[in-house]
């Protein structure tokens, strides 16, 4: 169907216009859905079927839409995506969406014939786009079979549904528990677990172990009862196996490996190794190839070993080295420290005991001459200093050191919490900040090397050269994610983190105030704690679930203040309707016992009360009584 490109381009704007009125109102979706049937047929241009297909995925995938007006919008939509998947062109994005369509629009199509056994030819349209699809498959493009791909929540989704076909369908319940006890989440996994992979991960671990606790509950004495019990312990374990792996090796045996230690020989009678006879050495100069020679045997000691190449000398003895026999070894050593002299070790020991009087008066005055000759001998020697450091080679081996401090902080070398004396337990106030050595005292350091270390060098403005961010912001940067890789164990270094930038801060603006010399002299200071606490709110709020209101709480009552961005991003909590009672709560929390921050918190509260429906039963408690 020919048609002009402005007229294309027309069409296009009013089927935006179109899409954009159903994403303010869901109650216009049928009429929207039947409108622009016609226009994406089969029959017209690839823009237009490309917009198409991807409206109907988003329309049927939306949560907006109720499923009921799902169910009577998907008869009339397989036909034409039948028409459009039979066409001979294959364009990716169409193939992508339809299959999206489809795997949407199943089990719409399903639940619809349950209710209308009559209407056959919807089922009929379904069952030929599935065949069409699987028949395909292999010469699909990459891009249709990336979008089929089965992620974290089509596997749990899978996994509730075999539950089910377990229960009713005896005769593959066995193949199917095989299945999932051959599942294992974790070993999948490659390193880095970001924690995006660490969520999915534990999610995945969950629905399984579920549905065989399930299993079990309903049928306590099943064959596979066994083997179940395993599969459910091992989930409990994999977690820890991937994360902790090599902290938990054996280590090394106490007992020497090369051999039996003396007990030992004496209680098995182990033959004690035999003696080594070393020829002695002629009288007279001798040369090298004599020194080292342990052996009587005038051919082996007579072969030039330089006719040898090299590849070959190193072949040989490499593996003769590892195959030393140790107590030859030690037999040598000890053959040649009997052959060197004693030490003269009693006049150094005279020489320790004894103690001259101290007199003063007796000691002469140095003469001149000696003095002008040691300050001229010391000028003399005045040592090679290696060329001085640029700024970019300062950089590099600073960010180095940072990078060598996190990475033993994140190894088992450093205890996280050293036993606590007597005197440790009542420092209080009194105490060095990290004059404990362990893994705080690292931490503290490298939150005081962000934040005080550079006061006063910043340029203002925060203007630095593009491709030089100074080492303090790489130290922030490594903080935030060593903080977003484990936020529940490690709320305490965000916290201190954060109130070592708020309080510097504050500081360099006092500091800065006392150094202004003129009214109008405009001087800026490099402010990081609004930037670093929004960065680490958005970096861990996906992350956040109801169980984590005591965590989200006292991260939010610790924090050295509270600004309005902060509360907004409390209040877009409420869009997930499984954390309204987190939102309320903690925003609840700070109008109780931050009174600086209340009528900010009431604000955020009103418009989460306006904004999301399902946070009005508890917000308007909380605002009638505010």
């Amino acid at each position: 169907m020919a048609q002009s490109t402005d007229h294309l381009v027309d069409q296009i704007a009013q089927l935006n216009a179109a899409r954009n009125l159903v994403l303010g109102d869901a109650a216009f979706y049928p009429q929207i859905v039947n409108g622009v049937l016609p226009l994406i047929g089969a029959n017209t241009r690839l823009e237009l079927r490309q917009w198409g297909a991807e409206f109907l995925a988003e329309t049927f995938a939306s949560p907006a839409l109720a499923s009921a007006q799902k169910e009577q919008l998907a008869p009339k939509v397989l036909q034409t995506l039948r028409e459009i998947l039979e066409l001979p062109e294959r364009d990716p994005m169409v193939l992508k969406h339809i299959v999206q369509n489809a795997a949407s629009l199943y089990p719409l199509v399903f639940r619809h014939i349950i209710n209308h056994p009559a209407e056959t030819t919807a089922w009929e349209n379904m069952t030929a786009i599935k065949q069409d699809i699987l028949r395909r498959w292999d010469s699909f493009p990459f891009p249709v079979k990336i979008c089929c791909i089965n992620d974290p929540l089509l596997v749990n989704a899978t996994l509730n549904c075999l539950a089910v076909l377990i229960r009713t369908r005896q005769s593959v319940g066995n193949k199917i528990i095989n299945a999932i006890m051959n599942f294992y989440p974790a070993r999948q996994v490659r390193a880095p677990i970001t924690p995006s992979v660490r969520v999915s991960v534990k999610s995945m671990e969950r629905t399984a172990r579920a549905v065989m606790i399930n299993i079990l509950k309903r049928n306590p004495n099943h064959p596979l009862a066994g083997k179940m019990q395993q599969y459910i312990d091992r989930l409990m374990q994999s977690r820890i196996e991937v994360a902790d792996e090599a902290s938990r090796k054996r280590g090394l045996p106490s007992e020497p490996t090369d051999g039996l230690d003396n007990t030992k020989r004496a209680k098995l009678d182990a033959e004690t190794p035999a003696l080594i006879k070393i020829p002695p050495l002629p009288p007279g100069p001798i040369s090298y190839s004599q020194l080292f020679t342990l052996t009587e045997d005038r051919e082996l000691s007579n072969f030039d070993v330089k006719q040898l190449p090299t590849d070959i000398v190193l072949k040989i003895v490499v593996p003769l080295l590892g195959r030393v026999d140790q107590s030859m070894m030690q037999q040598s050593i000890e053959k040649q420290q009997a052959a060197q002299p004693p030490a003269a070790t009693a006049e150094a020991e005279d020489d320790d005991d004894y103690e001259p009087e101290y007199q003063p008066m007796d000691i002469p005055e140095p003469a001149a001459e000696q003095a002008e000759a040691v300050s001229a001998e010391v000028a003399d020697l005045q040592p090679d200093l290696p060329p001085p450091l640029t700024e970019d080679e300062a950089a590099d081996i600073g960010r180095s050191a940072v990078g060598r401090v996190f990475g033993m902080l994140t190894s088992t070398g450093v205890a996280p919490n050293p036993a606590k004396g007597k005197s440790q337990q009542q420092l209080g106030f009194a105490r060095l900040a990290g004059s404990t050595f362990d893994r705080d005292a690292w931490v503290t350091l490298l939150t005081r090397l962000a934040t005080r270390a550079p006061a006063g060098l910043e340029p203002g403005g925060g203007k630095v050269e593009k491709g030089k961010a100074p080492i303090s912001d790489s130290i922030r940067e490594t903080l935030y994610r060593y903080i977003l890789e484990d936020f529940r164990g490690r709320v305490n270094i965000g916290i201190m983190w954060l109130n070592e930038e708020w309080y510097n801060d504050r500081m360099q603006m006092e500091f800065t105030a006392q150094q202004r010399r003129g009214e109008d002299e405009e001087v800026t200071v490099p402010l990081h704690y609004d930037h670093w606490v929004l960065r680490l709110l958005d970096g861990f709020l996906p992350y956040l679930d109801s169980r984590d209101t005591k965590i989200f709480i006292r991260f939010l009552s610790e924090i050295p203040e509270v600004t309005i961005p902060i509360t907004k991003r409390v209040a877009s909590l409420a869009k997930d309707p499984e954390r309204v009672n987190l939102c309320i709560q903690s925003l609840l929390y700070l109008i109780m016992f931050r009174p600086p921050a209340r009528e900010m918190c009431l604000n955020a509260l009103e418009d989460v009360y306006d904004t999301y429906e399902e946070s009005r039963p508890l917000a308007g408690k909380l605002l009638a009584k505010w």
